[in-house]
């Protein structure tokens, strides 16, 4: 597929055909991750990026989940004095 780079202010830009946008898996208004490599022009769906309190929004308590017993402990995660870790 060729396309025609075309002015935007005192910018170049491409027009991404629908078809293209639908096998990055991205809708209009999406960020694109771009890159020149060897000469080519390489696009991809950026990652997203959350801050601490996002995710921490999208907690539920019933995300947590229940203890394991896994009996007493053994080997070298006992510290002197009988104190684990």
């Amino acid at each position: 597929m060729i396309l025609k780079l075309r002015r935007v202010g005192n910018s170049q830009g491409l027009v991404l055909p629908q078809a293209i946008l639908r096998d990055l898996g991205v809708k209009p208004g999406a960020e694109l991750e771009v890159r020149v490599s060897r000469g080519r022009l390489e696009a991809k769906p950026a990652e997203p990026h959350y801050t601490l309190e996002e995710l921490l929004a999208q907690f539920r308590p019933e995300h947590v989940q229940p203890e394991t017993d896994w009996g007493p402990d053994v080997g070298e995660e006992i510290l002197p004095g009988g104190e684990p870790y």
